[in-house]
């Protein structure tokens, strides 16, 4: 039976853009509004700023994701320049909207914004998405390994490194130094 090919776990390319896609369009949404602090007074100012953080912030971490799963290199570089580029356009299209005025403080903001969710993505979400996808792996290879092999489970520690593997020392301690079936070896 020919094995087919394994795609890399998590997340795929397309999804991780589509993510950043639809991000970039409720930011587009929110732009649009003429008047976001009606009836604040003087916290509109302190609350759009907050605004600009948090949401290129994640616009920064979905970047930076998407171009981790796109495998591209200087991921963190270019989810900066990316998301930089996407608040030079967002400050340009509200010079377009009513009651809006483009101001160089927030493209600022946005850049310095989503530089953090980048390096937080790099150093946070990266090894936090690499060891879930480990530990999915491992599960995946103990139940397949229990399947093929029946009551042989791990001992405490152990690593089964493929399905249906025995470490030759446990096979010889045992007395079970015996052949796997055909379908099972790889």
């Amino acid at each position: 039976m020919p094995q087919l090919a394994r795609r890399r776990p998590g997340v795929s390319p397309i999804v991780a853009w589509t993510a950043v896609v639809a991000w970039m369009t409720v930011i587009f949404i929110l732009s649009s509004q003429p008047d976001l602090g009606e009836g604040l007074g003087r916290w509109r100012f302190g609350l759009a700023k907050v605004g600009h953080v948090v949401v290129f912030s994640i616009l920064g971490v979905l970047t930076a994701h998407a171009m981790d799963r796109s495998r591209l290199s200087r991921r963190t570089w270019w989810a900066v320049v990316f998301v930089a580029l996407y608040a030079i356009v967002d400050e340009l299209h509200q010079s377009f909207v009513p009651g809006r005025t483009p101001m160089l403080m927030d493209v600022v903001i946005d850049s310095v914004s989503g530089l953090a969710g980048a390096i937080a993505w790099s150093r946070l979400g990266r090894s936090w998405f690499a060891r879930r996808i480990r530990n999915v792996r491992l599960e995946r290879m103990k139940l397949a390994a229990s399947h093929t092999l029946g009551d042989q489970r791990p001992e405490a520690g152990e690593v089964i490194l493929s399905e249906g593997f025995v470490p030759p020392r446990r096979r010889r301690a045992e007395g079970t130094d015996r052949r796997l079936p055909d379908e099972v070896r790889r």
